[in-house]
């Protein structure tokens, strides 16, 4: 279940148990490459178990909308001794404001939170404008905690990505203080620097498009067919359907939609594959403010 910042009241998302998943690296022929998200392996369930399972989700929900409504969390250093929790703290100027990230890794002990805990501020002065606050990013879906791009790639915005909870967010900080908060977990931009896709981490497959020069969001595509590899031709963007050779959709960035549409081998051999900005990995280190 998504863990949610508590000073937000954005709607409630999907949450779902994942069995398997495996990674595999097929040519550009054979389809796009999948992405590895972390699934674990569970064994056969009885059907009773199976019913309990199905009600984690809605219970998870409760919990997060109820932290939700709560105020805004103040960080105490005393609450986190150094010899059982690694705490970290950056400020990043931006424009009018500064956004300062903070996170706290559990080094082993039972105590909260149980794996990390995080918090990214917007702050103009001494003032708070925006407190994003999760109390508990668990390990599953992919990379958990706050990341920070060594590199931002979008000039007028500061970018930071939250993983974990099978809930991957990209959360933008315009000069002003401005905050959007869209899924992601992996990213990049367009050539002509006006878009910004972001790709949702999580056991779903969502697509959203940031106008960098308007500054809002254009296009969020959810119950998209599994993700592969992003190709840029001269007609634009599109991503191959994993496991389905041939089969593609195309961003059209004028019109703010996806459309179906079918490439051949020698399209893609044609194409220029895409490389994200930034992309969750098994090589990010987890639950730290330092930017990587």
């Amino acid at each position: 279940m998504p863990n949610s910042p508590s000073s937000t009241l954005p709607a409630v998302r999907h949450c779902s148990v994942i069995l398997s998943g495996v990674r595999r690296e097929p040519s550009a022929v054979e389809g796009p490459r999948r992405r590895s998200r972390h699934h674990r392996s569970i064994g056969s369930f009885s059907l009773r178990t199976v019913a309990s399972l199905a009600l984690i989700p809605f219970l998870l929900i409760l919990t997060s909308f109820a932290q939700q409504t709560t105020q805004t969390k103040v960080f105490r250093p005393t609450d986190y001794p150094a010899a059982k929790f690694q705490v970290t703290r950056k400020d990043f100027p931006h424009g009018d404001v500064t956004i300062r990230v903070i996170e706290v890794k559990n080094l082993g002990y039972t105590m909260a939170p149980d794996q990390c805990r995080a918090w990214l501020e917007v702050r103009k002065g001494s003032a708070l404008l925006k407190q994003f606050y999760y109390a508990d990013m668990r390990p599953v879906g992919n990379s958990f905690g706050i990341f920070v791009p060594k590199q931002q790639a979008a000039a007028d915005y500061f970018a930071a990505v939250k993983g974990g909870d099978y809930d991957g967010r990209l959360l933008l900080v315009g000069k002003d203080g401005a905050t959007h908060d869209l899924p992601g977990g992996y990213f990049f931009l367009t050539e002509d620097q006006r878009f910004l896709v972001s790709e949702y981490s999580s056991d779903l497959y969502v697509v959203a498009v940031f106008d960098l020069k308007d500054g809002r969001k254009v296009l969020e595509a959810r119950n998209l067919p599994e993700i592969g590899s992003w190709y840029h031709d001269d007609s634009g963007y599109f991503f191959m359907e994993y496991g389905k050779p041939g089969h593609a959709e195309r961003l059209d960035l004028v019109s703010s939609r996806l459309i179906k549409i079918r490439v051949t081998p020698d399209d893609i051999a044609k194409a220029h594959k895409v490389r994200y900005d930034f992309a969750l990995s098994s090589k990010t280190k987890d639950c730290t403010a330092e930017p990587q």
